[in-house]
């Protein structure tokens, strides 16, 4: 009888043993579970975050573009010697004018590859350096029928 009631307690010891082994590993599973829940929160908050910052930026810097009659007006630089522009660069794509390259001058005299001015006037209609503002298709469509009327 002693050895059955020793028997007892012993499973019943094991039994304890393996319920809390059971109950560690659940709550070690819950906590790594919380923890991979908070960084897929944090990585889903922070891909929010940029996205919301992307279209802040675009709405910011993105204007109204320049007319295309505008833009087409832009004047070829008249540069006597054609190293003076040598050793600029291009503001919008940074690059080093070099002999040779299709440039613009906007009226502000800032002068620019024609490709990157072109690029940039379609997506804002001010200059890039000083802000100056080329026409939109609405205001030079304004002022051509104040100049007809």
């Amino acid at each position: 009888m002693e050895l059955m009631r020793s028997r007892a307690a012993a499973d019943d010891e094991d039994t304890r043993i393996q319920h809390d082994e059971a109950r560690v590993m659940e709550a070690r599973r819950i906590r790594e579970l919380w923890a991979e829940m908070q960084r897929f929160w944090l990585r889903s908050k922070a891909a929010i975050i940029m996205r919301e910052a992307r279209a802040r930026e675009n709405r910011c810097f993105r204007g109204v573009s320049a007319s295309d009659k505008a833009i087409l007006a832009l004047r070829e630089p008249n540069l006597d010697k054609p190293a003076a522009a040598a050793g600029q660069d291009c503001p919008v794509c940074f690059e080093d004018v070099k002999e040779g390259d299709m440039l613009r001058v906007m009226p502000c005299s800032h002068c620019f590859h024609m490709s990157c001015i072109y690029k940039w006037l379609r997506a804002s209609g001010m200059c890039p350096c000083c802000r100056f503002k080329l026409p939109s298709e609405d205001e030079q469509h304004i002022y051509m029928m104040q100049l007809i009327g």
